[in-house]
């Protein structure tokens, strides 16, 4: 366990945090129910950044799990609702029953997903056995459609079909304004592992796509597996931009909205 606090930098909102406290009626900091010999890959994350592809690779070889929001607070309160867990901490120790694979735990985290896990104390618990991925896309315009287009159809990812009858419909001021988030996001990044003193394995998703092999090398030197291979015939995840992603590059660029 980390003997040194944790800095947290200001979450500019938690709605994470928040329902899983309405549905536990606290969150209080406690010793969790964690084996002692696994191994943690936390995988920073924005929405719409490619981290499920990231994920994807890094898990192709068989040595890891592939990492999900498993600290999304529906997946939070639908299977503690559905398990009969009483704390946050009951959970985590089912997450890692659920999950865990050869002694190791991959888990996406965006801010409020750290914040909820410095609040419990879990990340603490875990700190020295744990290693820290950030998955960056460099075109945050095309990251903010992205994620604009998928939150109105409901395709989050090649696999989905979405809302049926439900078409995107574009907005500049709402791009900005996701723009304005994902900077904000990586701010926390940035704040957390520096004044932490977290060495991490920081990824570019454009450079990922470019050489899959080379990022996975990166990172398996990073979290202790360097000879983490990729397996492209266990790959399933597709690129999802398409003609309307184009479209609207060229509709915000001829009007763009500052906020």
């Amino acid at each position: 366990m980390r003997q040194r606090p944790l800095y947290i930098p200001q979450v500019r909102q938690n709605p994470h945090l928040q329902a899983i406290v309405e549905h536990f009626g606290t969150l209080e900091q406690k010793p969790t129910d964690i084996a002692d010999d696994l191994e943690f890959v936390f995988i920073g994350f924005t929405n719409r950044c490619g981290s499920n592809y990231v994920a994807e690779l890094l898990a192709s070889d068989g040595r890891l799990p592939i990492g999900g929001e498993h600290l999304n607070f529906d997946a939070v309160v639908d299977n503690s609702k559905k398990h009969s867990l009483r704390s946050f901490q009951e959970y985590f120790s089912f997450l890692m029953r659920q999950t865990v694979h050869k002694k190791r735990a991959v888990i996406k985290v965006a801010p409020p997903h750290i914040e909820l896990m410095v609040q419990s104390g879990i990340l603490m618990q875990v700190f020295d056995r744990s290693r820290f991925v950030l998955v960056e896309r460099s075109d945050k315009l095309d990251q903010a459609i992205s994620h604009v287009i998928a939150f109105q159809t409901g395709k989050f990812t090649s696999k989905m079909t979405g809302y049926e009858g439900q078409e995107a419909k574009f907005d500049a001021s709402i791009v900005s304004r996701v723009i304005n988030g994902i900077a904000e996001d990586y701010r926390f990044f940035s704040s957390f592992f520096g004044l932490n003193g977290i060495k991490l394995a920081h990824v570019i998703y454009e450079q990922v796509v470019q050489d899959p092999q080379r990022a996975v090398t990166y990172i398996g030197n990073i979290i202790g597996l360097p000879d983490l291979q990729v397996m492209k015939e266990k790959l399933s995840l597709e690129r999802q931009a398409n003609a309307l992603n184009t479209e609207w590059r060229r509709m915000y660029l001829a009007n763009p909205v500052s906020l």
